[in-house]
């Protein structure tokens, strides 16, 4: 599996910084892994990265947006705003793990199947496919 990481990153290294940026913005990103944990049923957090620095998704319960910034494989987000829905306990604890994944996050790398992976310190958080 760490195998899988580094060649994930190493794979992204090759691709410059323009050429990344157009790959994560121009559609959303359904999240399939969330921090190694299992997603409820019915629960389908997304992503959208825009050209501008800015991205929105959908956290679970809520919609957020916020800002992002790319240098090579290093990645960041700003504060998020989000609306204040109320939802069922399995969508709120979905909500919580995505926002506080979103702050952990400083790299990114494309599977060389074209899975989004979005990296911390100790490696995978998210992945998600469009």
């Amino acid at each position: 599996m760490h195998h899988l990481k580094a060649l994930s990153v190493s794979l992204a290294m090759l691709i410059p910084t323009g050429a990344m940026a157009q790959t994560l913005t121009g559609g959303e990103w359904r999240v399939v892994d969330l921090a190694g944990g299992a997603l409820p049923e019915g629960v389908s957090p997304t992503l959208s990265f825009a050209t501008e620095g800015r991205v929105a998704g959908h956290s679970g319960c809520n919609r957020f947006t916020g800002s992002w910034v790319q240098d090579g494989t290093a990645l960041t987000f700003g504060a998020m705003a989000s609306t204040r829905m109320a939802c069922d306990a399995p969508r709120m604890e979905t909500e919580t793990r995505m926002l506080a994944a979103l702050g952990a996050v400083t790299s990114v790398a494309l599977t060389p199947g074209g899975a989004l992976e979005l990296l911390g310190p100790a490696g995978l958080i998210i992945r998600a496919v469009r």
